[in-house]
């Protein structure tokens, strides 16, 4: 038998174990970045359901959603206070957050006589708002009021006292169209360094009440789709649509919250 090589042996050895702890390397990689179904659904249920739809309710034709994207970015600086409240509202009361105050304030409210006629006003338990505020954007709420902010259609009262915020419409003009409308289209959701990020297509719908026409801008000047009867933006003309990308960043429990909108160059 001949003697074995020491030397030529260690180095298999050593180029073995190198092997195996890159590839062990790479597979945790890939598995960091992997996007599990519960991610996929949390990104797209907050991105759809209130993130895109965080400046509704200021005065224009498409009910306010389209002022979110005349910036090329907005992050949690850039919205104002109105927009943040009413959004947390909004997901407060889908999600049983709660809202409810406590007995006897409403006397203690009329006694305050601040606010006029409450009939004119809902009143909401500011801490059930706090704890949307928490969960939407990961931030503790420096409670404060929104009273005429400009082309906002609604009010913001934060009573101190008793811990509520009342919300009242104010004499903004409502330019809502009911023959436009706003649709995306998800192309991808995906995963890195602990952000979720899912790109859409944006288009702008103009209807008649027969047919639809799908533009790329609010002011439909460019008209993508013509004489159609769906809202949906078609797969083949996904390229002919603005995108943008929706990013949520993880906090420290684990928990996903907004960061940004970007619009794709």
């Amino acid at each position: 038998m001949k003697n074995v090589d020491v030397k030529k042996l260690l180095v298999f050895i050593l180029i073995i174990v190198a092997i195996g702890i890159i590839g062990f390397v790479a597979f945790k990689s890939l598995g960091k970045d992997k996007i599990s179904d519960e991610e996929k659904e949390i990104i797209e249920n907050l991105g759809f359901n209130y993130y895109v739809n965080m400046s509704r309710d200021y005065s224009s034709f498409y009910g306010g959603l389209d002022y979110l994207f005349s910036k090329d970015k907005v992050t949690y600086d850039d919205l104002d206070t109105g927009a943040i409240l009413n959004t947390a509202l909004t997901y407060a009361q889908d999600n049983n957050l709660n809202l409810t105050i406590q007995s006897g304030y409403m006397d203690g409210l009329e006694d305050e006589n601040l606010y006029g006629d409450l009939d004119n006003y809902g009143i909401y338990n500011a801490q059930g708002i706090r704890d949307a505020i928490k969960e939407l954007f990961g931030v503790e709420w420096d409670n404060k009021s929104s009273i005429n902010t400009l082309n906002f259609m609604y009010d913001f009262y934060y009573d101190g006292l008793f811990d509520l915020y009342l919300v009242m419409r104010n004499d903004v003009m409502d330019y809502t169209d009911s023959n436009r409308s706003m649709n995306y289209k998800i192309i991808e959701t995906t995963k890195k360094d602990n952000k979720l990020l899912t790109t859409f297509a944006l288009g702008y719908i103009y209807g008649d009440g027969n047919t639809m026409s799908i533009a790329k801008d609010p002011s439909g000047e460019e008209i993508v789709v013509e004489n159609t009867s769906s809202v949906e933006l078609p797969d083949d003309k996904l390229d002919s649509f603005n995108k943008y990308t929706l990013t949520l960043k993880q906090t420290d429990d684990k928990k996903y919250v907004f960061e940004s909108i970007e619009k794709q160059n």
